[in-house]
């Protein structure tokens, strides 16, 4: 988010209220700002939707966990809705593309999105990797392994939007050179990995869409200006609708455009085109919305609520599980009060509000505490250093979604948000970009 991450390097409330106004008003006039509405909107959807999901119960045997949707397909059919990460790549496409444009250096370029994606994990991961090494010889292997996948289950998306982005230089060149053709390829690549693991039973292909599927989305945000309107949206939404009513009714994928566990078949892990079609039905949707969005955006509060929201943003998202997972060690050990509705019941959706505040207060802490970190100066690297980083905290990232803290993985993310500039000497200075820069 431009000039975003550094609002909350001043200390106490009125300070951060005070630069959130000063960035907003310092807004210049050209600035798309549905998109940064946008970002923001998915990531706080993202976040009440995990802490919603979540059924956890203080049972008679003990903590019971499970999901909210594995058992409704009423509100399997809500994530049609509530699965935005497609919005977010499109919005990144965007912001990528105007930014590479204007950029002098592409090294440089990729060096600051890494930075910038990557500082806020940091302190995740060290906290992680210390509760694991300190902690783990006093508590049962099995909690803790759960309890750490749960955490960082978020740095899934950050780990694919990290390699979109270090192949944005290479797809934004496409999309000047072949414009429209540039996304038929990675949706056709999708189409036909979907095709062949289906239908001869080759899972792991299914993998490559991490590139094709989110790649095709992320190409379609270079296009923002061209179809981020009305007429558009009215015929774009409800072909992507239908499309999707079809992929489902007759394809074999699920209803729910969020992986569940007892899914033979998972949208998202490895991501099948049932996202291309719900990226192509909610793309309308924002078309359609564009100019209302633009213009209540206009608005001196709604703007600096954005702003101020996108400042904490990404630190919010990195640790909305985390402190779910210590809320709920810790209720368990106060008698399981917030636990005790079953889940599903009428008292346990009465208590859903409760549940969100308490979570929401939790993290806010925990958020002023980490978040002026994102605004500090990373190390000038070269472009091919920015690059291994990149590429380090992609394969050391997924080692940490998929098999938890160890060793090689925390060390290798180390190295990794060193060599991209993420983790800087102590003192070092705060940034100071502008907020007109994407």
């Amino acid at each position: 988010m431009a000039g975003s991450p550094d609002l909350l390097h001043d200390g106490g409330m009125r300070q951060i209220l005070e630069r959130a106004q000063s960035l907003a008003d310092a807004t210049p006039p050209e600035r798309d700002r549905v998109v940064d509405f946008i970002r923001v909107a998915s990531m706080v959807v993202v976040v009440l939707g995990h802490w919603l999901m979540a059924m956890l119960w203080a049972g008679p045997d003990g903590l019971v966990y499970g999901n909210a949707l594995d058992d409704s397909v009423g509100l399997q059919l809500l994530t049609w809705a509530l699965q935005v990460m497609p919005l977010f790549f499109l919005a990144g496409g965007f912001s990528n593309g105007r930014s590479l444009t204007s950029a002098n250096d592409v090294g440089d370029w990729l060096g600051g999105r890494a930075r910038r994606l990557l500082v806020p994990i940091v302190p995740l991961v060290a906290f992680w990797a210390s509760v694991t090494w300190l902690l783990g010889p006093l508590l049962p292997t099995d909690l803790l392994r759960a309890a750490t996948l749960v955490s960082l289950v978020p740095l899934w998306f950050l780990a694919v939007y990290l390699g979109i982005v270090a192949l944005a230089p290479i797809s934004h060149a496409a999309w000047r050179r072949w414009g429209w053709w540039s996304v038929a390829a990675p949706a056709l690549a999708a189409t036909t990995v979907d095709l062949v693991r289906f239908g001869s039973g080759v899972e792991w292909l299914g993998w490559a869409n991490f590139l094709f599927v989110w790649g095709a989305i992320h190409q379609v945000g270079y296009a923002w200006q061209s179809w981020a309107k009305p007429h558009v949206g009215r015929r774009l939404a409800p072909a992507g609708l239908a499309a999707l009513v079809l992929l489902v009714a007759v394809g074999p994928y699920p209803t729910s455009m969020i992986g569940l566990d007892d899914q033979a078949v998972n949208n998202t892990t490895p991501p099948t085109v049932v996202l291309l079609a719900l990226a192509a039905m909610q793309a309308g949707v924002v078309g359609m919305m564009a100019p209302r969005l633009r213009r209540r955006l206009e608005s001196g509060r709604v703007w600096t609520g954005v702003v101020l929201a996108a400042g904490m943003a990404m630190s919010w998202y990195a640790w909305h599980l985390t402190v779910m997972v210590l809320t709920t060690g810790l209720d368990l050990l106060a008698g399981g009060v917030l636990l005790s509705p079953e889940p599903l019941t009428a008292t346990w959706w009465a208590s859903r509000p409760v549940w969100l505040v308490v979570l929401a207060a939790a993290t806010l802490p925990i958020v002023l505490a980490v978040v002026h970190l994102e605004g500090r100066r990373g190390a000038t690297r070269r472009g091919w250093l920015a690059a291994l980083g990149i590429f380090g905290a992609v394969v050391s990232i997924a080692a940490l979604v998929l098999g938890g803290v160890s060793v090689p993985a925390v060390a290798g993310f180390a190295f990794s948000a060193w060599a991209a500039g993420a983790i800087t000497r102590p003192g070092a200075g705060i940034s100071d970009r502008s907020h007109a820069g994407s």
